[in-house]
């Protein structure tokens, strides 16, 4: 593919992703495996609340033609075809929904050195028509991004953007929802060794008078672990602490308070991804009654060859009449000792990082 603009939905993504991506509030996991023949399936699982959903996602390659087929809890087939280059610069997708008829849909992204456009269309007699496109350099980009309804005649979708993007920042602005949003972010790498970022996100709502500022940070407390933080301007507080414990496995701790209603508002989210096509071992210790303290240790890693360095890894999960109490993930080796603690109360949370004798510890405000 060209190295230009790009598309119009990377205007501003790289904020987005550092305020946003990896937030959770869910409990969710997910398993991939691969095969030497290219077929990858993917299965995941979220429980909200007292709802939980699944989906089970095969990927089948054949030379530039990617099949996804994903299944859900709720009987509902998807199916995406993509034909990644059948020219230069060109890109395909085709997909669609069972049981729903009215769901086929045709995309095209081509992308070249002063352009990017993104066009798709409703496989119905009166579909709605998608269309984005950027131009500029990989450096300063201008887009629209625009739906059109065929039915109504009416312009449903409007938004225009203009990003910069200059060695290790990225500004953007954007004007969305019909130029009732004007959304600027910024996002600034501050050393490239330790993945350490800062990022800002300030959207006015010209209907409400309404302003919403999100400032957030990420930093590398090795190379297999992040962590990240956010706050915006109305008291919510998140952050989280992500492990690669495996390659492409992933293990993602985050939590979220309100500073205005600390004692009734914090809320944890535990994601767990893995590519690792053996077992996961987990440890269950709890008594079968609804209120009933439950404690869960899951050993996320073992090592204890004699030529390698012994690490440890394990979580403990504590948890009443259905909600997570307490949170205690605790990374162990030879040379390093890394504990996060969060429980609900919002009290006493922190990180504590021991390295050669010399302890470091971090409080968190959720």
């Amino acid at each position: 593919m060209a190295k230009g603009p790009g598309l119009y939905t990377e205007i501003g993504k790289k904020a987005r992703d550092l305020l946003f991506k990896d937030y959770h509030s869910d409990q969710k996991f997910t398993i991939s495996t691969y095969s030497p023949t290219g077929v990858a399936i993917t299965s995941s699982g979220t429980r909200k609340g007292e709802l939980f959903v699944g989906d089970v996602n095969t990927q089948l390659k054949n030379r530039n033609v990617t099949t996804d087929i994903k299944v859900d809890t709720d009987s509902n087939l998807f199916t995406t075809i993509t034909v990644d280059e059948p020219t230069p610069g060109l890109k395909a997708i085709f997909s669609f929904k069972v049981p729903d008829q009215r769901s086929g849909k045709v995309e095209l992204q081509y992308l070249h050195d002063y352009a990017g456009v993104n066009t798709s269309v409703g496989l119905t007699a009166n579909p709605i028509v998608n269309l984005s496109a950027v131009f500029g350099t990989s450096i300063l980009a201008l887009g629209v991004d625009l739906s059109y309804d065929t039915k109504s005649g009416d312009l449903t979708k409007s938004n225009a953007g203009v990003s910069f993007t200059k060695d290790d920042l990225i500004a953007a602005l954007t004007v969305n929802d019909k130029g009732d949003a004007l959304n600027a972010s910024y996002y600034h790498v501050v050393n490239p060794l330790t993945n350490t970022a800062v990022g800002a996100e300030v959207t006015h709502r010209f209907s409400s008078n309404e302003n919403t500022l999100t400032l957030g940070a990420q930093h590398a407390l090795d190379p297999l672990t992040t962590a990240k933080a956010r706050v915006n301007n109305y008291g919510r507080a998140s952050a989280l602490i992500q492990h690669e414990w495996r390659p492409k496995s992933f293990f993602t701790i985050s939590g979220e308070v309100d500073t205005k209603a600390i004692e009734k508002s914090a809320k944890i989210g535990l994601v767990g991804g893995s590519s690792w096509a053996r077992s996961v071992y987990v440890f269950f210790t709890f008594e079968q009654f609804n209120f009933v303290k439950i404690s869960r240790r899951y050993n996320l890693h073992y090592n204890d060859k004699p030529n390698e360095k012994r690490v440890l890894r394990t979580l403990f999960l504590s948890t009443y009449a259905g909600h997570i109490t307490c949170i205690n993930l605790i990374h162990s080796s030879l040379d390093m000792n890394i504990r996060l603690y969060i429980n609900n109360k919002g009290l006493n949370n922190l990180i504590s990082i021991s390295r050669h004798g010399l302890k470091q510890e971090f409080k968190i405000i959720c």
